[in-house]
């Protein structure tokens, strides 16, 4: 926003929650003209012909600074032998950890579970809960001097995060104009 207010001080923006638990509902809401853009990860592109990725973010555990593991090795057994927070939007589908630890025959303890990720650093702080984020929201939390980050400790396929837009919406300067701020400003980061 700062970017966007020094080159269009006048822009007005919409931030909107789409519910991840129906996956066509980011497609029928660009078609609809509902939505002009969505920067999410997605299980898969939706249908509509325009899309850019943008970047890649890997998972990683935070906690904080005095957890018994934050100075150790962190390996699969460890992790799950300590109480977690799982962090999801998706209250119809199976957490990604959860899935693939069973995978393996085993089981974290999961004492919350929360979409929230903005209040991670607060229900973390001297406690021995631990939570996986994306490393974007993880590098976010780290101004907070008690929170500490550490690889995940298992092999984890990166999100990809991606620009989706409507082919409809592609003539319109307005929306064009967007779409480029936000791939420079990527590029930049």
């Amino acid at each position: 926003m700062g970017h966007l207010q020094k080159i269009a001080p006048e822009i007005r923006l919409q931030v909107v929650h789409c519910p991840l638990s129906d996956k066509d509902d980011v497609n029928d809401r660009l078609i609809a003209a509902d939505l002009d853009l969505a920067v999410a990860v997605f299980d898969r592109i939706p249908v509509v012909e325009q899309n850019c990725f943008l970047y890649e973010d890997p998972l990683v555990v935070v906690m904080d600074r005095q957890h018994p593991l934050y100075d150790e090795a962190m390996t699969v057994e460890a992790f799950v032998g300590y109480p977690q927070i799982a962090v999801s939007m998706r209250e119809t589908e199976p957490l990604l950890i959860n899935a693939l630890l069973a995978s393996l025959g085993l089981e974290r303890k999961v004492y919350l579970t929360t979409p929230y990720v903005a209040t991670l650093p607060q229900i973390i702080r001297g406690s021995q809960l631990m939570a996986v984020v994306p490393l974007k929201a993880a590098e976010l939390m780290m101004d907070q001097p008690w929170m500490g980050s550490r690889s995940f400790p298992l092999r984890l396929q990166p999100f990809s995060v991606n620009l989706v837009w409507s082919k409809n919406r592609s003539a319109d300067a307005g929306i064009a104009w967007l779409i480029e701020q936000v791939k420079a400003l990527e590029a930049e980061s």
